[in-house]
């Protein structure tokens, strides 16, 4: 229900099919996306929302441009596309937050780009394409709900804190980047929590949580492909590896841990290469970097 489809790789393939040989530019890409979700977060923080809203937006737009109606409206138009983000934002404040934001506002922060009507008509687009399916489950709220079945009794509280807010860093870059688009919010999940104490075991002197704890964890969450929670395991750690070298890993996370980190990639990508390679994923996973870089909000 919540799930939303490759959609990019979807509309090339469409392309590919219905070209007569000419190369068929892709106007949306990934790195729209990308520069969207980060102008979503700039509007977040700056009227002290809650982060977690723009996960549901984008969760908005995932879906909707899943759906026959909404690929056609967007994927071609880099200003439909635009829009339809700016309208998921919106809508997100407006069903999560305490305050609502005024069609006006959304229209203002266009610059005149788009009118109040437009935006209601987008919104109805989406509510309609989504069939009103509008409380989506984040990879966060599964963490909060992950938290709650680690024995806590035998983790030092500040290495709790520690572990849920690196997981959280790591739901948030998952936010962003379209090759997580496609992967179920609770797999990013597991994935991220695993990451953070794995890469805080060097705080855990007194072997607070055996790994037995955590292959049983994986086990009880009930993971159908481990293969792909490898995968997001080690998409995440390049995530956090490149956060780390644009300055933007949090000053909280010690270099002890980001070093923790690469150490568990450079481990867990050894020994999973050849198993990888012979799994078939999803191409949100596979295929990042393929495509074109358009440049919205600009």
């Amino acid at each position: 229900t919540y799930q939303c489809s490759d959609y990019f790789f979807e509309q090339q393939q469409q392309q590919e099919s219905t070209s007569s040989g000419a190369a068929t530019p892709q106007h949306v890409d990934a790195e729209c996306r990308y520069k969207m979700a980060d102008w979503c977060f700039q509007v977040v923080d700056f009227c002290k929302f809650n982060r977690e809203t723009v996960s549901i937006s984008m969760s908005f737009l995932d879906r909707y441009l899943s759906t026959p109606t909404g690929a056609s409206r967007c994927l071609s138009s880099k200003k439909e596309f635009q829009l339809a983000a700016m309208t998921a934002l919106y809508t997100a404040v407006k069903i999560n937050e305490p305050e609502a934001m005024d069609p006006k506002v959304i229209a203002g922060l266009s610059r005149g780009v788009y009118t109040e009507e437009q935006v209601t008509d987008m919104e109805l687009s989406i509510l309609n394409s989504l069939k009103w399916r509008m409380n989506p489950p984040t990879a966060l709220s599964f963490v909060r709900a992950f938290f709650q079945l680690l024995p806590t009794k035998s983790i030092p509280e500040s290495v709790q804190e520690a572990a849920f807010e690196l997981t959280r860093f790591q739901t948030e870059l998952a936010i962003s980047d379209y090759q997580y688009c496609s992967c179920k919010a609770s797999t990013i999940a597991v994935a991220a929590l695993l990451n953070s104490f794995e890469g805080l075991e060097h705080q855990l002197s007194l072997k607070t949580l055996p790994k037995q704890f955590l292959q049983e964890f994986v086990t009880m969450m009930n993971v159908q492909n481990v293969n792909e929670l490898q995968q997001v395991q080690n998409a995440l750690y390049a995530s956090i590896s490149k956060a780390n070298d644009s300055g933007k890993l949090p000053s909280k996370f010690s270099e002890t841990t980001t070093s923790s980190l690469q150490k568990k990639k450079q481990e867990q990508q050894q020994k999973n290469t050849e198993a990888i390679a012979q799994q078939s994923s999803p191409r949100s996973i596979r295929d990042q970097g393929t495509m074109v870089t358009a440049g919205c909000m600009q």
